[in-house]
């Protein structure tokens, strides 16, 4: 109590709300670092029943280490309902937009609000509607029949496996029947919430976003996926034809993907309550400027700008002095 009193005076907020105590770790972060400890030090219950329930929140959303290193934290966490493992990659996210700052509690929070609501609002988006608005087709190709629309489904998908890098981002494998062997997807996800468009049940398309503030999800990733074909679901190596050239996305032939993805984006985004949606910069997007010796994974600059960029201007998003595109919904 002395302590805390201490660190009071010093600036830190009465009451130890999300907001104030993410206000204060911005304003002095190495005050707000010794806050942290001495709340832990006196247990989760402790803190709770005397400084709130936010304080605890706070502690598990901006612990700098693991979340399974400090047992108080989980215990309290799961006796309050939380799911730890969407908790653990909503701090990954918040951890790769706050890059060298303060973690923000509420970021973390709020991702984590989205990630129980991905697949409820998934369900709620009506695609049948946003397959058959005209703006979406390449020109010359019909819009979609009744019994065409029906044989595409969107469904939400998170990565499977966490990347080394600390972002909330890795890889998702996807496999289906085939001509009698498995056809598979290998699905690079960018962020931590994945729209999954599939045409009678194969794979075809994902737009995937990144909670970058409270309120604000940016789409950061449009692509179509393509798949090998593979003996079965053991064998390792894909069968030689299928190696040379991968198999595209058949269900993708008449849109324009890039339009399709982002209403796909919007109307999610509206769905769970976000007032303000972005598309990243084709200049920033991690694969325009991938380092790595093997070509295969860079984006070209000119394609990354048609595919985001130029999509961004037709939907009426601005453009801001980082880059990205920014638009109300």
């Amino acid at each position: 109590e002395q302590a805390i009193s201490e660190i009071r005076r010093k600036g830190a907020p009465t009451q130890l709300s999300l907001q104030s105590l993410d206000s204060f770790a911005a304003r002095v972060p190495e005050e707000a670092s010794t806050l942290r400890d001495l709340l832990i030090y006196i247990g989760a219950k402790i803190a709770s029943r005397r400084f709130g329930w936010e304080s605890v929140l706070w502690c598990a959303s901006t612990y700098e280490k693991k979340l399974g290193a400090l047992s108080c934290l989980t215990e309290a966490l799961q006796d309050r309902g939380v799911d730890l493992d969407s908790f653990t990659r909503s701090r990954r996210t918040a951890r790769s937009v706050s890059r060298d700052g303060p973690i923000s509690a509420r970021l973390v929070t709020e991702v984590y609000t989205l990630l129980m609501l991905h697949e409820a609002a998934c369900g709620l988006v009506n695609l049948p509607n946003v397959l058959c608005h005209y703006d979406n087709y390449r020109r010359g190709f019909p819009r979609l029949s009744d019994r065409a629309v029906g044989e595409y489904q969107l469904k939400p998908i998170v990565p499977d496996f966490l990347n080394h890098e600390g972002l909330n981002s890795g890889w998702r494998h996807e496999g289906v029947p085939y001509k009698g062997n498995i056809k598979r997807h290998r699905i690079r996800l960018d962020g931590p919430i994945g729209l999954q468009l599939s045409f009678r049940g194969t794979p075809q398309a994902v737009c995937t976003l990144l909670p970058v503030a409270p309120s604000c999800a940016m789409i950061v990733q449009m692509q179509g996926i393509p798949g090998r074909i593979y003996q079965d679901e053991n064998a390792y190596n894909p069968l030689p034809k299928s190696d040379a050239k991968p198999i595209g996305a058949r269900g993708l032939i008449r849109f324009k993907t890039p339009h399709l993805l982002t209403r796909i984006g919007i109307e999610f985004a509206r769905i769970i309550g976000l007032t303000e949606i972005a598309i990243q910069s084709g200049s920033n997007n991690r694969w325009t400027n991938f380092s790595n010796a093997d070509t295969r994974f860079r984006l070209d600059p000119e394609k990354a700008h048609q595919i985001y960029d130029k999509t961004a201007h037709d939907f009426g998003f601005t453009q801001r002095a980082d880059g990205n595109w920014w638009k109300s919904i």
